[in-house]
């Protein structure tokens, strides 16, 4: 009888590793085995059942059930008992209950120091440096981390590769590249050392792209260049993701024809696949090598796909950059008419995404991609263009605007000469003291303000936000006309459909949604 309940046992547990990944399953099996009165089956069926509550993110029940296995295992299993602790730690973690998680560390610590396994030890610290990073603490992950390694290391465990890239990554979030580098290339020696054929594939994938981020195109060649030996090796997904990374980076260094070869490659494995950001990354690196081959007509039609696509996807921030290199496309080809309508497209979708989004993530493809920089730039040589082809409509157009500008800035001064915004002082937190008055606009990037104003050419810079320099210069006639940029309405001299002309010319863009708050306020400069 016996034997046939172990075999039954037996039978059952390995069901359920068979199908770890279907939760359905995995309680039909779980229920099966927690019915035999047996501690080891139901130590194994309450496991299983946590397994399944974690794959379907119902971390809580994940937790009492991983806890519940652990009252049926005997306090010699030390392999039964490890691996329900490290799995409740791992729960525990997802669902940010990190002082939980640090518990369930330190128990896995003690069952690994009992049991005298240097190795789960290890395991231990590593889960320990995971939960670290999670809570933002960079510093201890890495001392965590760096422990690890070094008992894997000395053991030849081939789990050295991956905790040297946990250490390396840690320090790429840190903004310590020179360590993160240093790192990547630790766990590229481990793997070698180990022999682990999939370690090497993967620290060799994490040095080309970080060599890709750093923006050195020929050290990331290099490393993505050696997965070219074994590419029949590499899964599909793998394959068509190296042949896009070398298509990239060889348009990048201006060999559009290599980069051809590589997109031609990867095209057919993405396109039939389901997944649409893979799809819009690989249609952007076509995009690219035909900008970069001046092919400017495919270059629009490749666009305006890219929009359609990123209209079905859930990133529409990724909107933005391709909006403004379709403005840059039209003002080359000299359509300045279309430019003009895309760029004001463009205006509104970011305006309609501020309201739709965070507002941080928005900043960070602004900044990502130096769009407001782009955006100002074109502005300017759309109006230059413009011009040069309409040059004596525009002329006489514009002496009409002059007169009436004039006319309307006349009786703007003499119906508010006695509202001229006082002048004061202020400190900024670098201790540069400032008069308002001689302050032009204000301009957030990050963050940090810079102050440009009519006594330097140069702008003072400080670490603040800017919705703090508007609460401290409103009283100065401070208006806010975009998301990054406040202006001091005193030295606007022309308010243009998308932008503010200043005093010595300077043009500051304005949003539409701004705009229409001061209209609503009946501000002079909107009236």
């Amino acid at each position: 009888m016996g034997n046939a309940q172990d075999d039954l046992i037996k039978v059952y547990a390995d069901k359920c590793k068979q199908h770890s990944q279907n939760a359905d399953s995995l309680f039909y099996y779980a229920n099966l085995l927690i019915n035999i009165d047996d501690n080891k089956a139901k130590a194994e069926g309450y496991f299983a059942k946590g397994y399944a509550y974690r794959n379907k993110m119902q971390l809580d029940s994940a937790l009492v059930f991983f806890d519940k296995s652990l009252t049926y295992i005997k306090p010699d299993n030390y392999a039964s008992a490890s691996r329900s602790v490290r799995l409740a730690s791992i729960a525990a973690t997802q669902a940010g209950s990190y002082t939980l998680a640090l518990d369930y560390v330190d128990q896995l610590k003690r069952l690994a120091i009992e049991a005298e396994d240097s190795l789960g030890y290890a395991t231990a610290l590593n889960h320990e440096g995971i939960i670290y990073k999670n809570k933002g603490d960079l510093n201890k992950a890495i001392e965590k981390y760096t422990i690890a390694g070094e008992i894997q290391n000395s053991r030849n465990s081939r789990q050295t590769h991956y905790t040297f890239t946990n250490i390396a990554i840690a320090y790429t979030e840190s903004d310590r590249d020179s360590m993160a580098l240093s790192w990547f290339h630790k766990a590229y020696d481990a793997a070698h050392k180990t022999k682990d054929s999939v370690g090497i594939i993967k620290s060799i994938n994490n040095l080309g792209n970080f060599y890709k981020e750093q923006q050195q195109p020929d050290s990331s060649l290099f490393y993505f260049e050696k997965l070219i030996d074994i590419e029949q090796k590499l899964p599909i997904d793998q394959r068509s993701l190296l042949y896009q990374n070398l298509a990239d980076l060889n348009n990048n260094i201006g060999n559009t024809e290599q980069a051809l070869v590589y997109y031609n490659k990867a095209e057919p494995h993405i396109t039939k696949g389901k997944h649409i950001r893979r799809k819009i990354e690989l249609l952007s690196v076509l995009f690219k090598i035909r900008k970069k081959q001046k092919n400017n007509t495919v270059a629009l039609q490749l666009a305006d796909s890219l929009i359609a696509l990123i209209k079905r996807s859930d990133i529409p921030n990724k909107l933005l950059p391709i909006y403004l290199e379709k403005v840059a496309l039209l003002k080359n080809e000299k359509s300045f008419e279309e430019a003009i309508k895309t760029l004001d497209i463009y205006n509104r979708v970011k305006d309609s995404l501020s309201t739709m989004q965070d507002a941080v993530a928005i900043q960070e493809i602004i900044s990502e991609y130096q769009l407001a920089e782009k955006e100002m730039e074109l502005q300017a040589s759309l109006h230059k263009g413009f011009f040069n082809k309409y040059r004596v409509l525009i002329i006489v157009t514009l002496v009409i605007i002059a007169l009436l500008v004039m006319y309307y800035f006349y009786l703007r001064h003499k119906k508010n000469s006695a509202e001229v915004p006082f002048s004061k002082q202020i400190t900024l937190k670098n201790k540069h003291v400032l008069d308002s008055n001689d302050i032009l606009f204000v301009k957030s990037d990050g963050h940090y303000l810079e102050y440009h104003t009519t006594t330097s050419e140069q702008p003072v810079i400080e670490r603040n936000r800017l919705k703090n320099a508007l609460e401290l210069l409103s009283e100065c006639g401070f208006i806010q006309i975009h998301r990054s940029h406040i202006v001091n309405a005193s030295k606007v001299k022309v308010v243009y459909a998308t932008s503010l002309q200043l005093h010595n010319d300077i043009e500051v863009p304005l949003s539409r949604s701004f705009k229409q708050k001061l209209k609503e306020e009946n501000h002079i400069l909107f009236q």
